[in-house]
């Protein structure tokens, strides 16, 4: 898993978390599964409110991009919920 950053917006507090991107190796598409953890203060506070999480552009590196959106904060992801981006491979 890579190493991501998350950049609570309103005071801009940088949490270093990880995902796991899961690919169709065929199509090329699918996804950053962003798990969320409940003894961070600000990722618990994304799991109480349900926040929405807005990228507002593409993030492009040197093997994927992750495609801008307003991704909704899914339960099922993980034990506390999370995110589901949705990616691709260059």
């Amino acid at each position: 898993m890579d190493e991501g950053v998350i950049v609570n917006c309103k005071d801009k507090t940088i949490n270093y978390n990880s995902g796991k991107i899961v690919l169709d190796t065929d199509t090329k598409q699918g996804f950053l599964f962003i798990e969320l953890n409940a003894n961070d203060s600000i990722q618990n506070q994304a799991i109480l409110n349900k926040e929405t999480l807005y990228i507002d552009n593409d993030l492009t590196s040197t093997r994927t991009v992750l495609y801008k959106g307003e991704y909704a904060f899914d339960p099922s992801i993980g034990k506390h919920g999370g995110y589901k981006i949705n990616a691709s491979e260059l």
